[in-house]
């Protein structure tokens, strides 16, 4: 479900966070295959199963 009200978009999946980058969502952390995106409310108008939105970040 995309929720566009959420801060950030993670993903592992490499051609989903090329897919983000080519949209122009800015990335903000690459860590091994984990991609984190800042969510700025724009549309994304593909079926991605493997992105997770959240508010925070854990470590």
């Amino acid at each position: 479900m995309i929720n566009n009200e959420a801060k950030f978009i993670i993903t592992n999946n490499d051609e989903s966070a090329d897919l983000l980058l080519k949209t122009g969502f800015k990335l903000i952390n690459q860590s091994g295959t984990q991609w984190t995106f800042l969510n700025d409310g724009k549309m994304l108008f593909n079926n991605l199963s493997d992105l997770v939105y959240t508010n925070t970040l854990c470590i």
